[in-house]
């Protein structure tokens, strides 16, 4: 099967995978807050949140060993992936017993202030199931970059969809029947330890020269692991802290149900970018050809592409949010819940997140060149901007949550809209830089007209529904008008087989 065929096949299946993962959040999150309380709810995300913590202890491993495992396999080096597999799966069972220690040590040593209903029993069984289901998930990660290298995202994208189902399924018995979060915790270690057995399985199908065996691991190549993954492992920091320092700060200076509040536009924000990047986070092996082909005009035509298709998904979604936002809330999560102040964290959070997909062309490129260096330091650079809007919105604004959620935001847009971009061109050694970014941020400028048009919906007095429909065949029309000036052939092709699940037939 061509490699476009493959491509497009296992995008469109990775955006049914974020299809099917959204829709089962949907029902599960509303299920878990009302049958756990939410003060128990907002103790689990917490509980959640730490553990996932967690994942700081691939050291940034996991990008190295996808992108050694991509070179050698798109050289057609068996025995040099083997010795990546190897090698990092040493490293990774070591990590997996060092989680466990750390686990068990913290649920031992210190016990927070604890909800009505949860003893201080089960807050210990309960972060030691969630973190031991986190460590045996870490062997598997010594296997990645085995489908991408093979462009064979379709194949992993089929068995998340299968466990997704599952795991959603098990999960509203349990809430059904009454159980608590012990049983909860249970099942998702269970089904970690199933899920990592099946990865391993897989891996095996489609690289069929793997082999597990103490003869493969190298030194060298743990070392050259190593030198890779000290930036990795920075830029790993800062998407750790990005995705979970708010919930913390919310949930030590303002309360629990605060922290549930705030949760739920960050889901459908997590949502959201769950579904771009499955569909649109394909290009690590494209870039790596490049590089390995060192077809440096190849590379900037990708990135410029690539670029603007994901600033074409990147409007569409802050359109969406715009005009339909706080009606989802609303019908989501009923109408005990605030949704006048969840639509504006929404607002703000979805921007900040998508100023980083925009330019994910040029992480990939800086991964596949091995200067991630950049991203290292522009990530401190976001973190360190947005601790001090945190501590800002304490000291000044008494951690106002929307004062919060614009900390989060603006060093986002700041940094990846403006300096890393221009850094990374510099970089990279792309001729004709500003040129590039002009043309990679036009397709966002449809936004602009939406903005007006959305207050004057909003003062409509005919209802939601009648408000909803206008604003669906407005938004249309805005699209379709500015689309059909500003979108290249190419583009529109790309997008279409993106959107479709079945379009990669009629190519083959």
């Amino acid at each position: 099967m061509k490699r476009l065929s493959l491509l497009v096949k296992g995008s469109a299946l990775r955006g049914l995978e974020s299809i099917v993962a959204i829709a089962c959040g949907f029902i599960t999150l509303p299920i878990m807050l009302n049958g756990l309380g939410k003060d128990m709810y907002g103790l689990w995300v917490l509980l959640s949140s730490f553990t996932a913590m967690m994942y700081l202890f691939d050291l940034g491993f996991a990008s190295a060993v996808t992108r050694n495992i991509t070179l050698a396999i798109s050289k057609k080096d068996s025995a040099g992936a083997n010795k990546v597999i190897n090698s990092a799966l040493l490293i990774y069972s070591c990590i997996s017993l060092l989680i466990i220690t750390f686990i068990i040590i913290a649920a031992t040593s210190y016990t927070p202030e604890l909800v009505s209903g949860v003893s201080e029993n089960d807050y210990q069984l309960v972060l030691c199931l969630i973190g031991f289901g986190l460590a045996l998930d870490f062997p598997s990660k010594a296997f990645a970059g085995i489908f991408s290298a093979h462009y064979r995202y379709d194949i992993q994208s089929t068995y998340k969809i299968i466990f997704k189902l599952v795991h959603t399924g098990l999960l509203i018995f349990l809430i059904s029947a009454d159980y608590k979060i012990v049983a909860v915790a249970t099942l998702t270690a269970s089904l970690s330890l199933l899920d990592t057995i099946v990865f391993v399985v897989m891996s095996k199908y489609v690289f069929r020269e793997m082999k597990i065996s103490t003869i493969f691991i190298d030194k060298f190549q743990i070392l050259d692991l190593y030198r890779f993954s000290v930036w990795a492992l920075v830029i790993d920091v800062g998407s750790m802290a990005r995705s979970r320092m708010d919930l913390f700060f919310i949930g030590s200076f303002v309360s629990y149900t605060a922290v549930s509040i705030y949760y739920i536009p960050v889901r459908l924000v997590d949502y959201s970018l769950q579904m771009l990047y499955r569909v649109l986070g394909i290009t690590l092996p494209i870039f790596a050809t490049h590089v390995s082909d060192k077809s440096k005009s190849s590379l900037v035509a990708d990135v410029l592409i690539i670029g603007r298709i994901n600033a074409y998904f990147s409007a569409v979604t802050i359109a969406f949010y715009l005009f339909f936002g706080k009606i989802l809330l609303s019908l989501w999560m009923g109408e005990d819940y605030d949704s006048e102040t969840g639509y504006i964290i929404l607002l703000i959070l979805i921007v900040g997140r998508l100023s980083m997909l925009v330019n994910d062309p040029l992480n990939n490129c800086l991964y596949a060149y091995g200067k991630h260096a950049l991203l290292a330091a522009i990530t401190v650079f976001e973190i360190s901007l947005m601790l001090a809007g945190l501590v800002f919105s304490s000291m000044i604004l008494e951690a106002n949550v929307i004062a919060i959620a614009l900390s989060m935001s603006i060093p986002l847009i700041l940094s990846r809209l403006i300096f890393y971009p221009i850094l990374a061109i510099r970089k990279l050694e792309i001729s004709d830089g500003f040129r590039l970014m002009v043309l990679v941020y036009r397709p966002l400028l449809v936004v602009l007209p939406l903005i007006p048009l959305q207050l004057y919906v909003a003062s409509l007095n005919g209802g939601v529904w009648v408000s909803s429909v206008i604003a669906a065949i407005s938004v249309s029309a805005v699209f379709l008008l500015y689309m059909f000036i500003e979108i290249k052939d190419r583009e529109k092709n790309i997008i279409l087989k993106l959107l479709s699940l079945v379009g990669w037939r009629r190519n083959e």
